[in-house]
């Protein structure tokens, strides 16, 4: 649009086509220039914002050895950075050595993933060495990696001296800028990568560029005035040609072409066309986008400072990052959520475990559940180890698997200890349950006390165990599990600890019995069942001489740089065969607090919930029995399949399965689909995707469970690709869901446990899964139809004024001349009629919170996006047609009526400013009849910007602006002449309440005999009724409205709309049209129609 104006405002200026020849031909480019300049400020903040935080930072100074003090952007590849505890690393550094004696330092992360716990890094001991024995300074050659954006991946070795051997460097050596030095005085660090080859900078991407679902059918309405400018300006130019011999051949209108050339002629004629076209440019709003940014920064502003949506315990606010999709939210149709850390809590307690075939409920701590009868107390077994547990040896080979259990949680895992000044200790770790499973060990006397160089201390019914690492393979995504090789310090026994998910270590177990696999699976089934996250504990007795030869091997493979992942792969393989079972764990993750009432409320919106996650099928479906997405009367399909053939064939048997129950008068709402990771593989294909979308689309529910991130991503992008009406929005919590975020319309991070890479990656920040519900049913909501709103009310505003140059085209022979000055018109567009709608686009309200809440069914209108359909659009531009022809007819009569009293007519200056103020007056009314809340702010901006031609006038016509500054020298204190005659009084009364007529007629018969469940709504709100728990006598109407709305709701089910409507009937009409709403809107309408209850002609609305 920029361009469009751009190219107008010249040709303003060109003498020949300007429909003006004062500097009233300004006038257009001084709104673009404004329009500009107000985003050009915009743009400039943030980016003055940007320059001053990058400059800040740069500049920080950092000590180099034999360099001294160093800014941060100076310090280059190769420097030896000398770091202090609590400060930040400069660059990417590889440990070269730590003041602590055991080679170890500690470092923070929370600014490159938002954890808080210290995590654990080392030096290279020859390394370290040398650097110290050559009195800080050491030969060394390292190679590594090419600049990478895996924070979590580090390949290189380094060679000591001339002729050392190559020692493997991993992320345990690799310092990342961005993370800091903690609990360590010092250390020295050699940078490898600097500025932006640091893997902080590789990560900084930017964001996918998202358009809301608005701006885009917006940005199509747009070109409708486009058309009706070019109707207009053809129509008008065809009246020229054809009256032009008529009104200007023969030397008639002879100052209209004074150079007395032939004024009918092509050149002529296309000289009015263009001219023509310059007049009616506002047709198309050049102040929408603009007014749209504004109007957003104001709902942003609202919105963050919304104490509803702020974690209070955590003091974490609500935040919005991408502040052009404000209205998104309330126009979803599909909700795709991760499950850990979204729909549960992510506070994980050990609640049952196997070892040696019984089953064992944890007893150890408070408040764990039921206890099943074949199931034993933990205590009993902690009792029994105990007996025969003494001076590290074990008495009774029966205890010899539940000691290496709780072994293998001592050991196996990335925790760190903490020592209160009570003398407990606490664990931090990257992932609560490795804390939870650490935790449970210390419950059951097995305490891990900490690590000293490459030594774990475990205290075993209070004698310390200490156990050497010799390696450790950590835990990654694709890997599913985690290794550590220990040696006992008491035995010498060399030992392969391993736990991590059943289905990559069942197949390395050592073959058994098929009781024992059937006992296996049995329990895998009930913990997942129980909604329980399952967990594989593994050993394996390795020799001495096996450990040597593989460890040669693999420490030959860590120095590869090209091709080290697969050979790493193979040799940990190797390691991780044989294993045996000490026990399988199940860990509790509990739902967060309002889960089933906000997933509830969602279903009643209309929204479709997918839940992703990598759990095992049984734990989803107990879980999603739990927060209401299944329900024991539904049809759950479960499809597991292994090829493409059987999923194909699952797929179409499933949809016709389905397609039969619906024709029997079952509803979506009585169906759910459960899928796992292993057929998404080839129901993502491009042949299958659209079927698993239309099975989608019959479904109340669709659980995915053991999907990787990869999938996550594909299934979101499936269901957009499938479905052009869908409006997604994902919510995760984790690294693992900033795929899926990224790909959805919509992307919603939460702030939890699992770092800040969802949060960075999303559009919208929140703390609990819960605020959803405001996020999508109140704000959302509001702003769709406040947005919505502006972009109707600014085309009509636009369309207003032009409508009435076009009328006057005909009675000026089409020639071009304009009734409106430009400078006027400028005014208009930027001040007098935009100021009031900024602020109804920030402020409007058409339902209360409670009320929204209470009925998400009036959620579903949004998703019909009828509010924005072309026959609304081009209603409003109908208004604006009519409204512009009234004004220009009345005042065309008024100025033919003949002198006035003092003896003067309303000649063409005198009407052009009538004009312009009834243009304004028109223009107010007309929005105030869709104003839905009034407040303070909202009606004095009104009023003032309702009488702006009073006082801007006067200013307009004074000396300075129409004389100095030639502005506009026709209108020179024109007004004294034109409010000393009533006319200008009062004629603006009679004629905008003629234009507004069909508009307040239309919305009385649309409120009176078809209401939509929002107008009805409104209706039962102004009575009094705006909470649903008020119907079935539960709490006072209006109750409750000071709480969390959402889960005091008492929301039902569409399954209870008729006893809601006949409960409703006993408080009201109103609220006997909001039941009939109800019932409309489940079935998809959203209008209710007239009834016998409607039909009753009724007194106007109050709120109209």
């Amino acid at each position: 649009t920029n361009l469009y104006f751009l190219l107008f405002s010249v040709l303003y200026l060109v003498p020949a086509v300007s429909p003006v020849t004062s500097n009233s031909r300004f006038g257009l480019m001084g709104t673009l220039v404004f329009t500009i300049v107000i985003s050009a400020i915009k743009e400039t903040v943030e980016d003055v914002k940007r320059h001053r935080e990058d400059h800040r930072i740069n500049r920080r100074l950092t000590e180099v050895v034999g360099k001294g003090p160093v800014k941060w952007q100076d310090v280059c590849v190769g420097d030896v950075v000398k770091v202090y505890e609590k400060e930040q690393f400069p660059a990417d550094l590889v440990a070269v050595r730590s003041a602590r004696e055991d080679g170890l330092l500690y470092v923070e992360t929370k600014q490159l993933d938002g954890e808080s716990n210290l995590k654990v890094k080392m030096t290279l001991p020859p390394l370290a060495e040398a650097w110290t024995a050559a009195e800080n300074r050491a030969s060394a050659n390292v190679r590594c990696d090419p600049p990478d954006d895996r924070i979590y991946e580090f390949r290189g070795s380094v060679v000591v001296g001339a002729s050392g051997e190559p020692l493997p460097l991993g992320p345990k050596q690799l310092l990342l800028r961005g993370s800091s030095l903690q609990n360590t005085e010092y250390i020295y660090g050699l940078a490898v990568y600097t500025g932006r080859d640091t893997k902080l900078f590789q990560n900084m991407k930017e964001t996918p560029g998202k358009v809301s679902t608005v701006e885009r059918r917006a940005n199509l309405l747009i070109l409708t005035p486009v058309i009706f400018q070019l109707i207009m300006v053809s129509s008008v130019t065809i009246f020229y040609s054809v009256n032009c011999e008529k009104n200007f051949g023969l030397g008639r209108a002879w100052y209209v072409n004074p150079d007395q050339d032939d004024p009918c002629k092509a050149t002529k004629v296309l000289q009015s066309w263009v001219r023509l076209l310059i007049l009616y440019s506002p047709l198309v709003p050049i102040g929408v986008f603009v007014t749209l940014e504004i109007v957003r920064a104001f709902q942003v502003f609202f919105m963050q400072r919304d104490s509803l949506l702020k974690d209070h315990a955590r003091d974490l606010p609500f935040e919005v990052r991408t502040s052009n999709l404000n209205e998104e939210p309330g126009l979803v149709t599909h909700l795709f959520s991760d499950k850990t850390g979204t729909l549960t809590a992510n506070e994980m307690v050990l609640k049952k475990c196997l070892i040696d075939s019984k089953r064992y409920h944890n007893d150890l701590l408070a408040a764990n559940g039921v206890k099943m009868e074949e199931e034993q107390d933990l205590s009993e077994l902690k009792k029994s180890m105990a007996t025969t547990y003494l001076n590290g040896k074990i008495l009774d080979s029966d205890s010899f698997n539940p000691i290496q259990f709780f072994r293998i949680l001592s050991i196996c895992h990335s925790v760190l200890p903490e020592v209160g000044r009570d003398g407990d200790i606490a664990y931090n770790a990257s992932s609560p349950d490795e804390a939870a499973l650490v935790d449970a060990a210390k419950q059951a006397d097995f305490v891990f006390k900490g690590l000293k160089s490459d030594t774990v201390i475990v205290t075993v019914f209070g004698r310390d165990e200490e156990w050497t690492v010799l390696e450790t393979v950590d835990f990654s995504s694709a890997r599913k599990r985690m290794s550590v090789v220990v040696r006992s310090n008491d035995t010498g026994k060399i030992y392969i600890m391993c736990k991590g998910a059943d289905s990559v270590l069942i197949p390395r177990l050592i073959p058994t019995s098929s009781t024992e696999v059937t006992a296996r699976s049995a329990t895998l089934d009930e913990l997942s069942g129980c909604g329980l996250r399952t967990l594989l504990l593994t050993y394996r007795e390795i020799t001495e001489e096996f450990y040597a030869e593989w460890g040669h091997k693999h420490r030959q493979a860590n120095t590869l740089v090209e091709g080290r992942e697969e050979v790493l792969d193979e040799s940990v393989s190797l390691l991780e065969s044989e294993l045996c079972l000490a026990g399988i764990t199940g860990i509790e993750d509990k739902l967060q607090d309002g889960v089933p009432e906000t997933i509830a409320a969602l279903e009643l919106a209309g929204v479709k919930v997918w839940v992703l996650t990598g759990d095992k099928q049984e734990t989803a479906i107990n879980i999603g029995l739990s927060c209401n997405l299944l329900t024991e009367e539904m049809k759950i399909t479960i499809i597991n399949e292994d090829d493409f053939e059987s999923t194909e064939a699952r797929l179409d048997a499933s949809i016709g399965n389905l397609s039969a129950y619906r024709a029997m008068g079952k509803t979506e709402r009585d169906f759910a689909v459960v899928i796992d990771g292993s057929t998404l593989v080839f129901a993502l294909e491009e042949k299958l995707k659209k079927k698993l979308a239309l099975l989608g689309s019959m479904c109340r529910t669709v659980i995915a469970c053991r999907v990787s991130p990869k999938q996550k991503t594909l299934v979101v992008q499936a269901v957009r690709d499938c479905d052009p009406s869908c409006v997604s929005m994902a919510v995760g919590d984790g690294a693992n869901d900033v795929g899926m975020i990224q790909a959805a319309h919509v992307g919603v991070g939460i702030a939890g446990l699992e770092g800040m890479e969802a949060k960075l990656a999303s559009d919208f920040a929140i703390t609990k899964f819960k605020h959803l519900g405001r996020l999508m049913l109140v704000h959302g909501r509001w702003n769709y139809r406040r947005i919505v709103k502006v972009i109707l009310y600014v085309i009509y505003k636009s369309a207003l004024p032009v409508m009435c140059e076009f009328f006057n085209s005909f009675f000026n022979g089409g020639t071009g001349q304009p009734s409106l000055d430009p400078w006027l018109w400028a005014l208009y567009n930027v001040f007098t009629s935009s100021v009031p709608i900024i602020f109804v686009g920030a402020l409007d309200q058409d339902l209360t919170p409670l009320t929204v809440t209470s009925f998400p069914e009036v959620y579903r209108l949004n998703k019909l996006m009828n509010a924005l359909r072309f026959r609304v659009f081009l209603t409003w531009l109908a208004t604006a047609a009519f409204q512009g022809g009234v004004i220009f007819f009345c005042y065309h009569a008024i100025s033919i009526a003949g002198p006035y009293a003092n003896g003067k007519t309303l000649d063409l200056w005198c009407a052009n400013f009538v004009t312009f103020a009834t243009v304004n007056y028109m223009a107010h009314s007309q929005l105030y009849l869709y104003v839905m809340n009034w407040d303070y702010i909202t009606m004095t901006l009104w009023a003032l910007s309702f009488v702006s031609p009073l006082y801007f006038y006067p200013i307009f016509s004074s000396e300075l602006f129409a004389i100095t500054l030639q502005l506009a020298p026709q209108v020179y204190n024109g007004f004294p002449d034109l409010f000393s005659q009533a006319i200008a009084w009062l004629a603006p009364i009679p004629v905008v309440i003629l234009g507004i007529t069909p508009t307040l007629i239309g919305k009385y018969i649309q409120l009176q005999y078809f209401p939509s469940i929002r107008d009805l709504l409104r209706e039962a709100q102004l009575g009094g009724f705006d909470h649903r728990s008020a119907v079935f006598g539960e709490v006072a109407p209006g109750a409750g409205a000071s709480e969390d709305p959402l889960v005091k709701s008492g929301v039902g089910s569409l399954a209870d709309v008729s006893e809601i409507s006949r409960r409703l009937s006993s408080t009201g009409q109103a609220m006997d049209r909001v039941g009939s709403g109800l019932e409309r809107v489940g079935s998809g309408s959203d209008r209710v129609g007239a009834s016998p209850v409607v039909s009753r002609k009724r007194s106007m609305p109050q709120f109209l």
